[in-house]
């Protein structure tokens, strides 16, 4: 057996200077719209875990979640919040 076989599991890194998901203004847009957080994952059909690691920047939304999310938060355009430069 393989007693001190370790495993370890790594998150994408983060992109210095790439685009990236902009948490607050999905919040916001959420806010704005009185979407709760548990709304937005059963729309998704994602689990509680995956919506907290994508909206947290853990791992990215699908080209398909994002659409949707577009569609429930009736969002003309992803950029300011999915492809953002400048993140919060």
């Amino acid at each position: 057996m393989r007693d001190n076989m370790k495993v370890s599991f790594r998150t994408q890194p983060k992109k210095e200077g790439g685009n990236t998901m902009n948490k607050a203004k999905l919040m916001q847009a959420m806010q704005d719209c009185n979407i709760t957080k548990k709304q937005a994952r059963e729309y998704l059909g994602i689990s509680r875990t995956a919506f907290y690691r994508k909206s947290n920047g853990k791992s990215e939304f699908t080209l398909g979640e994002i659409q949707k999310l577009m569609d429930l938060l009736h969002l003309e355009s992803a950029d300011e919040i999915f492809f953002d430069s400048k993140v919060s």
